[in-house]
């Protein structure tokens, strides 16, 4: 027999699946980490900078097919040049400033940040310098697109669209994206999912999306103050907790997808510290879609 369905478990046993469930994220994580093809990726990923939130909404509407993007100079590091011509596009670049003597009263220091916009350039503005070896060979990521299951994926998507649109009262748009680019983002008011791809990966990236606007967003806006990496574990983890309940296999996208932004620290404690946040939105999600009703 397979395990219970998820509306019929009680509020611990509930509980103990999704701690299960963020168990076997961890486990997935670290599979992905030991691998050489991660190895390869860090290689690249190390040369580009995670780009804020409010970046990102940039780059999208000033280039909506952009996949990867970077300074006139990262560019050269890779053996590659910006093509003459090409448009710039115009994001904000933080600068960290301090002052040049210590408060007379306090003795501080004081410290902070300013923006100033600069210039970045889509890999396809660029060229491979003559002579010179394309570094830029590596893939943006290791995940894979969540396919088959057409039947399971096309109803968890019409749910969770509708659940986005008349509960969270989010505008959902649906556009063609390169298939190296976005899948999809929110900033709080509307998400964005790519309308060219297997409709799984849709209903995956529709439930990450809601995840954010769930724990992350207030009155229409993501709020400001959380860190980038542990948005995106959540939000995740989120999305994996409800397809796993949806009967949607989600795995080979999201174990890489998380390991990707738990690089640079402790995958572990990362997971598990988003568990209560998870928890309480897949919850919320899984209730408005009808499969977290109490007997």
């Amino acid at each position: 027999m397979g395990a219970p369905a998820y509306k019929r478990l009680s509020a611990d046993e509930k509980k103990e699946r999704v701690q299960e469930l963020m168990g076997t994220i961890t486990a997935g994580v670290q599979a992905v980490k030991s691998s050489d093809d991660w190895t390869r990726f860090l290689k690249l990923a190390s040369t580009f900078h995670t780009y804020s939130l409010n970046n990102q909404w940039l780059i999208f509407n000033q280039k909506i097919d952009a996949t990867r993007v970077a300074g006139f100079e990262t560019w050269k590091k890779l053996n590659r040049v910006v093509r003459k011509g090409e448009k710039g596009i115009r994001i904000f670049a933080p600068v960290p400033w301090k002052s040049d003597a210590p408060d007379p009263v306090t003795g501080e220091v004081k410290r902070g940040i300013w923006f100033k916009v600069v210039s970045v350039f889509d890999v396809v503005q660029t060229e491979v310098l003559p002579g010179k070896e394309d570094l830029y060979q590596i893939p943006r990521n290791l995940c894979t697109l969540v396919e088959g299951q057409e039947a399971d994926g096309a109803l968890a998507y019409a749910k969770l669209k509708l659940y986005a649109e008349t509960e969270l009262k989010v505008r959902v748009e649906e556009p063609e994206l390169p298939l190296e680019g976005y899948n999809g983002l929110t900033d709080g008011s509307r998400i964005v999912v790519a309308s060219n791809r297997p409709v799984a990966q849709r209903a995956k990236t529709m439930a990450h999306e809601i995840g954010h606007v769930v724990m992350h967003s207030k009155d229409g806006k993501i709020e400001p103050g959380h860190e980038k990496g542990r948005m995106e574990v959540e939000a995740e983890s989120v999305a994996f907790v409800v397809m796993h309940v949806l009967g949607i296999d989600s795995s080979g996208y999201s174990f890489p997808y998380v390991a990707t932004w738990t690089k640079d620290k402790d995958h572990v404690e990362e997971v598990k510290g988003a568990l209560a946040n998870v928890m309480r939105a897949s919850q919320q999600i899984l209730k408005a879609l009808g499969e977290d009703e109490q007997e």
